[in-house]
């Protein structure tokens, strides 16, 4: 039997697709089956009352027959088991559904981490990646090409009207890392005035390493919110392990937010932070 190549590959996107939002389906259904749940139950116990009435009167009459000299001494222990089968049968439906939405949303929690385990392996890598290329780039041409690269930092002589010619700064935001940042007028903190915002700057560093000393680990969003710029997703799960005793330990042991003065060409401070990398996984 042959089967359309389309039928094959509308098959395959539902099956990926499905794989894809397993973590939403299985919680959802998981919800869903312990609202279910609840209200099965609530509809059980309304027939409680009268169930155990019953259950009550078929043991007193159990127990009136062994008073009585019957011949079946174990007929209370079956009137208990079958009471108990009784009160069983009106529970056991919503018991059902609500291990079952349990598990499925412990399973969909579960998908969810190792998707996020996957994502910050990744990110690692990529990270030590370009650690490596920065470190062979300062080795073979110094630190100012790097800078010059990593901040896109361009000078070009610019002819201006009277004919002499000035250089100009220029910086590429497109190509700068995710740990540079903008601090300037935009900002609420920023002044118009460069010690000011070099004293802003300053005197939260020194908070920043106190904080990381005292607690042992500090996120970036942390920093970013202290210092009013707006969170990156990657800031989340990045920032700085405090470990100077560990031998092994990859990090500063501080933080530097690595102030670069553009303040002359530009009218702004650039932050090149020294994040240790991805600290979600460490704490």
């Amino acid at each position: 039997m042959n089967i359309s190549p389309k039928i094959t590959q509308l098959v395959g996107r539902a099956v990926l697709q499905t794989r894809k939002h397993s973590p939403v389906i299985m919680t959802g259904t998981g919800v869903v089956a312990l609202l279910a749940a609840g209200v099965l139950a609530a509809k059980a116990t309304l027939k409680l009352d009268e169930t155990l009435s019953e259950a009550e009167t078929r043991l007193d009459r159990a127990k009136a027959l062994v008073e009585a000299g019957s011949d079946e001494p174990a007929i209370v222990t079956r009137t208990v088991v079958h009471n108990a089968l009784q009160i069983g049968k009106l529970y056991w439906q919503p018991g059902v559904l609500a291990v079952g939405g349990t598990v499925l949303i412990l399973a969909g929690h579960h998908v969810l981490r190792q998707r996020h385990a996957a994502v910050v392996a990744a990110y690692t890598g990529l990270e030590a990646a370009f650690k490596n290329y920065r470190q062979r780039v300062i080795e073979k041409y110094g630190e100012e090409v790097d800078k010059e690269i990593r901040y896109g930092i361009r000078t070009d002589k610019i002819e201006q009207p009277d004919g002499k010619k000035k250089n100009v700064t220029t910086v590429d935001r497109a190509s700068t890392s995710e740990y540079i940042f903008d601090f300037g007028p935009n900002n609420e903190n920023w002044v118009g005035n460069y010690e000011h915002n070099l004293f802003f700057l300053t005197g939260h560093t020194n908070i920043f390493n106190d904080l990381l000393r005292s607690r042992g680990h500090l996120f970036l969003s942390e920093v970013l919110d202290a210092l009013g710029i707006s969170r990156t997703p990657a800031s989340i799960v990045t920032g700085w392990i405090y470990d100077k005793d560990n031998p092994d330990h990859v990090g500063d042991n501080y933080v530097d937010l690595g102030i670069v003065d553009l303040w002359e060409s530009h009218g702004y401070i650039l932050l090149d932070i020294n994040v240790d990398g991805t600290i979600y996984d460490k704490i």
